[in-house]
């Protein structure tokens, strides 16, 4: 198999050089250290809980933008075979000494297509119109809730909350 061509496939040299711990431990003991960063000085308890979730969505973040540049090699140098046409089930896809690549393919969702049983419903004995059955469609339509997304930023060094304004 050929070499991934990502730049930073070195060892992490914080993690302890030792094969006696799994990964997943060395890993825990590394990201544990992040809970012990100096923060900013909090001057209360909101202070100091949103300051560790900021940090901890942007490991998060970190984490997800270096685990896609992998990803993108391991397909760009086919370390593992093609998963886009597998069968519905759990299917190992690659390996190496150390770790197996895994893939669990769900069966197909049906969804719902309304033009498809407009055609259906005036064709069938009763010869409703498509356009009465597309507007009966979305007449029965109902609203549905709105997503949310959540984030914290880092003030800039001089500005101030509102509470201090």
């Amino acid at each position: 198999m050929p070499k991934p061509k990502h730049a930073n496939t070195q060892p992490l040299a914080a993690l302890p050089q030792t094969n006696t711990l799994p990964l997943a431990t060395q890993l825990t003991m590394l990201l544990s250290s992040v809970d012990k960063m100096v923060l900013p000085i909090a001057k209360d308890e909101t202070d100091t809980v949103l300051g560790q979730a900021y940090v901890w969505d942007f490991v998060q973040k970190y984490a997800k933008r270096k685990s896609d540049a992998f990803w993108k090699d391991i397909e760009d140098n086919n370390l593992i075979m093609d998963y886009k046409e597998l069968a519905p089930g759990n299917q190992e896809i690659g390996e190496s000494d150390n770790f197996i690549v895994h893939c669990k393919v769900s069966n197909p969702v049906n969804r719902f297509n309304a033009d498809v049983l407009a055609e259906r419903m005036a064709k069938s004995k009763y010869k409703v119109p498509s356009s009465f059955t597309l507007e009966a469609i979305d007449k029965a339509k109902v609203p549905s809730s709105s997503s949310r997304t959540l984030w914290i930023e880092e003030r800039s060094q001089g500005e101030k909350s509102q509470d201090e304004a």
